[in-house]
C-alpha cells in the first residue's frame, strides 16, 4: 500500500514540475544569454539594487507584473541561473515520471510474490 502512496505523491510532484518548466519554459526558450551584457561586479550590485527596488515599488500594485528581462536577463549571470533552475525542473519531470512507473511495478511484482508464497 505504501508504494501507492508514494506514486501519487511522486505524481503530483511530476505535475507541479511539469506546470513549472512549461510556464517558464516557454518565454525562457527564447532568452539568449549569450548576448545578455556582461557587467563588472559593481555593475551587478547597480542592477540588483535597482531590481530589488523595482520588486519592491510593485508588490502590492494591481495589474503590475514583472516581465521576463526585469528578473531572468538583467545579468548574465541571472540568466544563467534561470536556464539552470528550468534545466533542473526538467530533470526532476524525467526523474518523477521514472518512480511513477517503477513504483507500481514493484508493488505488483510483490504483491505476486506474496500470493505466491502463500499458495504454496
Amino acid at each position: 500500500m505504501g508504494l501507492l502512496v508514494m506514486t501519487m505523491v511522486d505524481s503530483f510532484l511530476l505535475l507541479s514540475f511539469a506546470i513549472i518548466s512549461i510556464v517558464f519554459g516557454k518565454p525562457l526558450s527564447f532568452l539568449n544569454c549569450a548576448i545578455v551584457t556582461s557587467a563588472s561586479a559593481s555593475g551587478n550590485a547597480q542592477s540588483s539594487a535597482a531590481w530589488l527596488q523595482s520588486v519592491a515599488s510593485n508588490v502590492g500594485k494591481d495589474g503590475s507584473t514583472l516581465g521576463l528581462p526585469s528578473w531572468a536577463g538583467s545579468t548574465k549571470v541571472n540568466c544563467f541561473e534561470t536556464k539552470a533552475i528550468w534545466g533542473l525542473c526538467i530533470a526532476l519531470c524525467i526523474l518523477y515520471t521514472c518512480t511513477c512507473v517503477v513504483l507500481p511495478t514493484l508493488f505488483f511484482k510483490a504483491r505476486k510474490v506474496a500470493a505466491g508464497k502463500g499458495a504454496v
